[in-house]
Parts: structure tokens; C-alpha cells; sequence
């Protein structure tokens, strides 16, 4: 399953929620693939506009969570209508419970 993203400012943000988060993270544990998720806020995206290296790190990840509201009015304005902020430890946590199952 391919993650569409929308690009803010050269960042792509996962247009994602949780369930899907949740899912991916699931098929990935099953096939034993190496990924890692951020978690972005406009703080992150605007930091990322002076230094490569960690705009590099943040556009590597496999899925760019969106933490905070305006990446996801933004992300919905372009048209991607199912993506949901996650800004506390509930994807950890949520992925622990399922992985305990």
C-alpha cells in the first residue's frame, strides 16, 4: 500500500490516520521491515527549510505524521480529507496494545 503524502514546503507529510498509521506499522513488523515514523509540527517543516540534513532525515521517514492542526488543514485544503493529527504518545501506545494482541 502506497502512503500518499502532501508536500508543505519540500516536507512530506503522510496523509494518514491512525488507523492506517496502525496498519502499516503492523504490515511492517510482519514482513521484518526496518521504518521509522516522525512526528511533524510547522515548527519541524520551517526548520527544515535552512538545513538539508534534517529536511533529509524528516522526507526519509516512511511515514510523516502529522502533530499539529495547521499540517492538516493544509493537507486537507489539497484535498486529502482522511488525515487526522496525532500530537501525544497514542501512536506508541496504541501500537503496543496491538502488538501485545
Amino acid at each position: 500500500m502506497v502512503i500518499p503524502q502532501v508536500k508543505i514546503l519540500g516536507i512530506g507529510i503522510s496523509a494518514i490516520n491512525m488507523e492506517i498509521a496502525l496498519d502499516t506499522n503492523d504490515r511492517w513488523i510482519s514482513t521484518h521491515e526496518h521504518r521509522y515514523i516522525c512526528l511533524t509540527i510547522v515548527y519541524n517543516v520551517m526548520l527544515c527549510q535552512s538545513d538539508e540534513k534534517l529536511r533529509q532525515i524528516f522526507n526519509y521517514a516512511s511515514l510523516e505524521f502529522p502533530a499539529g492542526m495547521p499540517l492538516v488543514w493544509l493537507s486537507r485544503l489539497k484535498g486529502f480529507s482522511q488525515i487526522a493529527r496525532r500530537r501525544d504518545p497514542g501512536l506508541m501506545i496504541a501500537a503496543g496494545e496491538l502488538s501485545a494482541q
